[in-house]
Formats: C-alpha cells, sequence, structure tokens
C-alpha cells in the first residue's frame, strides 16, 4: 500500500515538473528565432555539445549563420537570448530600465 501511494505521488510531482517546464519554454520559444528546446539539455543535445562534436562557440557560430544576428538559446533549463552585433548589446545595456535583466547578469 505505502510503495503504490509513493508511486502515485512521485508520478504526479513528475508530471507536473514536466508540465511547467513546457508551459515556460512555450511562453520564450514563439517571440526569438532558435531551436526548440530539449526537457532536460535545451539545445546543448541537439547542437552537438553535449556529444562533442562541437565546442560552444562553433555551435553559436552555426546557429548565427541560420537564424541571425538575435536568437533564443537553452543552456539546459536556462533560456538565453544571444546578441551578436555591438549595437544591440549597447541598446539593451543603455536602456537597462526597459528590459528585465536576469540576476546573472552583471
Amino acid at each position: 500500500m505505502c510503495f503504490a501511494t509513493t508511486i502515485v505521488l512521485l508520478s504526479i510531482f513528475i508530471l507536473i515538473v514536466y508540465v511547467y517546464s513546457r508551459l515556460n519554454r512555450s511562453n520564450h520559444t514563439e517571440k526569438l528565432p532558435g531551436i526548440k528546446p530539449q526537457w532536460v539539455f535545451g539545445n546543448l543535445y541537439n547542437t552537438g555539445i553535449v556529444s562533442g562534436r562541437v565546442t560552444l562557440p562553433e555551435a553559436i557560430t552555426e546557429l548565427k549563420e541560420k537564424y541571425g544576428d538575435v536568437f533564443s538559446f537553452w543552456f539546459g533549463p536556462y533560456y538565453s537570448i544571444v546578441l551578436s552585433r555591438i549595437d544591440h548589446v549597447q541598446h539593451v545595456l543603455a536602456d537597462r530600465h526597459t528590459y528585465d535583466i536576469a540576476e546573472t547578469t552583471t
């Protein structure tokens, strides 16, 4: 009885985490171009970074050629926006009060 209850509760918890992460990712992925992320690895697996086929700078360069100067990238569960032109970076940094800045940004 206790084992069955544990399995049911664990299954419900995993389902809730999965649905939450899918909904959270779908809000971001529609706004900017980029590769559709996978659930755990984000874009690290489908770009070849995890397998060692390419390095991170090589993968970013390939994505820049495919999607342009501004695109989205998932580092595992973390959503990132890649800006490739200096004028885009200057605009974002000059107008910091306009944009939501993550806690890890300095």
